[in-house]
């Protein structure tokens, strides 16, 4: 079953996605609820860095790039910041 990838972006914006000179990649993976909508739970996983301005520091991209293997408990490091 073929896919429309631009069904729910606003035309602008699809317009502008289908002019780009892009390859998905393929086949796009799709796989059919089982149930219908309303019957379906579903988790959402983002990575978005979203803080309080003045409250929290913002996202440190610097300090990402020099210590980017913090928080990696699987290589002996502490999680979170704290070694371990």
């Amino acid at each position: 079953m073929p896919v429309d990838s631009f069904k729910y972006l606003p035309r602008l914006i699809a317009t502008f996605y289908q002019m780009t000179d892009r390859q998905p990649e393929l086949p796009i993976p799709w796989t059919p609820l089982p149930a219908p909508l309303p019957d379906c739970t579903f988790g959402l996983v983002t990575s978005g860095g979203l803080y309080q301005q003045g409250v929290e520091p913002p996202f440190d991209l610097a300090r990402e790039r020099r210590e980017g293997q913090r928080g990696k408990g699987a290589e002996g490091q502490g999680s979170g910041g704290a070694e371990g």
